[in-house]
């Protein structure tokens, strides 16, 4: 592949940022009934009747709260709702936090931009420069090395740990889509991170996809993934 002379400093990147919108973020119970019906577990319940969710947020906007009113969504899962709330995050891919105390259940979708790109690398003047976005290659190239730029912001909490996820949809053989460093700690709630993919045969055709997954105590230290990369090979 020859890189294209596209050149930016990092921090204003071309970025296909998904922001959640003030409709979206008030939909989100909307769109758990449909989810929840089709697919809620039960897990353990509280009391007879009592709702175990005082509120919930998505981000910083309150979406529901007990005080001003009960929700019939929430009400209809009764002592349940907690765990319904926790598979309807798993299901949108988004960072469940609970906090015991005050029963407040809270959405985090952090701001994320991902880049491939054909190098990364600091200037003359130390600074970082990105060369050369991609979303499309050829079946059947295989490039040697490629970049990935991720920018997060609005984590929950410093001090999280990355990691990158390269998938084919085919078979791959050992060796191929090698990611270093194999995992990146941010110490603030947010910054960038540069991922080396090595090695990266695209021998089919179809949608190659770099999933950027985080994990800290927001997440009950287990990895969710909150953006993706998606790089197509066409024949």
């Amino acid at each position: 592949m020859n890189p294209r002379q596209t050149r930016f400093e990092a921090g204003a990147p071309e970025r296909s940022r998904s922001s959640w919108s003030r409709g979206f973020r008030r939909g989100i119970v909307a769109l758990g009934i449909v989810v929840l019906a089709a697919s809620f577990r039960p897990g353990p319940a509280s009391a007879a009747g009592e709702i175990d969710v005082s509120r919930i947020r998505v981000n910083d906007e309150t979406v529901y709260d007990a005080k001003s009113g009960s929700s019939a969504f929430i009400a209809s899962f009764g002592g349940q709702a907690r765990y319904a709330l926790q598979q309807l995050a798993a299901f949108l891919g988004v960072i469940f936090d609970w906090d015991p105390a005050t029963k407040e259940a809270r959405f985090i979708k952090p701001e994320v931009s991902l880049l491939a790109l054909s190098y990364a690398g600091k200037n003359d003047q130390g600074a970082l420069s990105l060369y050369g976005p991609f979303s499309l290659v050829k079946a059947g190239e295989r490039l040697e090395r490629f970049f990935v730029y991720a920018e997060v912001n609005n984590l929950p909490e410093a001090n999280m740990d990355f990691r990158l996820v390269a998938s084919a949809p085919g078979r791959t053989a050992a060796g191929e889509f090698a990611v270093v460093p194999g995992t990146v700690r941010l110490p603030e709630r947010g910054g960038w991170i540069v991922f080396e993919v090595k090695n990266a045969r695209f021998g089919d055709p179809g949608s190659y996809r770099l999933q950027l997954q985080v994990k800290g105590k927001a997440t009950g230290d287990r990895y969710v993934t909150v953006g993706e990369k998606t790089i197509v090979a066409t024949r």
